[in-house]
């Protein structure tokens, strides 16, 4: 994802990993998606750890969504209607100021793995779906 848009700015992706690699939807085509993931398995090998850590990644939703949970939690025992209310613009405002460095924590030391090993890619595939492109980069050991 990084590599792609380093290359290319306006290109819109979405990805997701999986166990047998990764899928990736959106404007860029099976070539782009190959070479990028070529670069950076080789620039992660190099030690370009950060390369790893997104910047969108649904990990920083998830701790939103878990920082907003502990609030709804601790609502529980507040009785007053107006702590109530500065309880909750107090979650909120967590929320707005932590969750993306936050995640980016999370990211680096609990759901993001950047140690390679003997990872390689195994092949990518392409297809469409709808208007859009969904290619499939399967990886092996």
């Amino acid at each position: 994802m990084a590599i792609l848009q380093e290359r290319d700015p306006r290109v819109r992706l979405i990805a997701r990993s999986s166990g047998w690699g990764f899928r990736v939807y959106g404007t860029t085509d099976q070539g782009a998606v190959q070479s990028a993931a070529e670069e950076a398995m080789q620039r992660l090998r190099s030690g370009e750890r950060s390369l790893a850590i997104a910047q969108r990644c649904g990990t920083n939703v998830a701790v939103g969504v878990l920082l907003g949970t502990v609030g709804l939690w601790l609502s529980e025992f507040v009785r007053s209607p107006g702590r109530k209310l500065a309880l909750g613009l107090a979650v909120s405002v967590t929320i707005a100021v932590t969750s993306q460095p936050v995640g980016l924590l999370a990211q680096r030391y609990l759901t993001t793995e950047s140690r390679l090993g003997e990872l390689r890619i195994e092949s990518v595939h392409q297809r469409r779906v709808g208007r859009k492109r969904l290619l499939e980069v399967h990886t092996a050991q």
